[in-house]
């Protein structure tokens, strides 16, 4: 997670999205439970980043994705899809710079960066939720989300970062989700 965070802390920096520590701890977050702390990193997307199978980018296919499933996770899931409950497809990267770079795109077009900027894990859970990027994702996301930011805050994975957002605060009248 080491290397992913320097790679998300030079992405959110090279896209001008005003970086502060909560909020790539809290991304960060969201990338290590979307890949299970790296160890489900297909195709170097970290951020399980779903794609449109006709539009003209590289996707692999997720394991539900065949008609027989015979494990009952894998066949909910298929289900599911069929449903438009569940991805058909994945974005594939050649490399982690891209990937690190397709999850910040999809995460500004979902609305994710302006929660995660808000520094409320409870918030971005609700965002990842409502907003579309991951649907059934359980009601302790946003426990979760805090338990992540803060480890990776103790190991002072973004410490080059401003503790707090330099520009103006949030509009209290925004929603995120």
């Amino acid at each position: 997670m080491a290397s992913v965070a320097e790679l998300l802390r030079v992405e959110l920096l090279a896209q001008k999205l005003d970086p502060h520590q909560d909020m790539a701890a809290l991304m960060l977050g969201q990338i290590a439970w979307e890949t299970d702390h790296g160890r489900k990193c297909d195709n170097h997307n970290v951020g399980n980043v779903s794609a449109n199978e006709l539009a003209a980018v590289d996707y692999f296919r997720p394991l539900w994705f065949a008609e027989g499933q015979t494990d009952p996770r894998l066949a909910a899931l298929h289900a599911a899809m069929l449903s438009h409950q569940a991805p058909r497809a994945f974005r594939a990267y050649p490399g982690f710079v891209e990937g690190v770079a397709g999850y910040v795109r999809a995460a500004k077009q979902l609305g994710v960066i302006a929660a995660a900027r808000t520094g409320d894990a409870e918030t971005l859970a609700n965002v990842i939720r409502l907003q579309g990027y991951t649907p059934g994702a359980p009601a302790s996301l946003g426990r979760t989300l805090e338990q992540l930011r803060n480890d990776y805050l103790g190991r002072e994975y973004f410490a080059s970062l401003p503790k707090d957002h330099g520009g103006a605060p949030p509009n209290p009248g925004q929603v995120y989700y």
